[in-house]
Formats: structure tokens, C-alpha cells, sequence
């Protein structure tokens, strides 16, 4: 309720907004400040699980996934 009247600029402007979300997330690290390490162990999280592709090497990317 108190967030009905506060404009997207406002939020993000305020306390409530979450800094570098997914390195937070990825590195399991939600509440203290981050550092280069939280980073890498974000980078090396989507390394091990995750299969990434870049629209501008579609080719390529497509190749990957087959």
C-alpha cells in the first residue's frame, strides 16, 4: 500500500531497490555489501549451469543449443 503513489523513479531512488540483484542471487549474498569475489562466484555459477548465447553470434549460438 505504501508503494501504490511512488513513481518508478522514486522507488528506484529509495532504499527499497535491490543493487546488483542476480550477483546477489547467484552468489548467495543478500544482505552484506559485494565484492569482486561475490562477481566471480556469480560468473563461474552461469559458467557451470547455464548455456549463454549472444543474439549478435546467432550462427554460432544456434550451433551451441543443437
Amino acid at each position: 500500500p505504501d508503494l501504490a503513489f511512488i513513481s518508478i523513479e522514486m522507488w528506484a531512488r529509495s532504499k527499497r531497490i535491490e543493487h546488483n540483484w542476480m550477483v546477489r542471487f547467484l552468489s548467495n549474498e543478500l544482505e552484506r555489501d559485494l565484492t569482486p569475489k561475490h562477481l566471480e562466484v556469480a560468473k563461474e555459477v552461469l559458467r557451470q549451469k547455464c548455456l549463454i548465447g549472444l543474439l549478435t553470434e546467432k550462427g554460432d549460438t544456434m550451433m551451441r543449443l543443437e
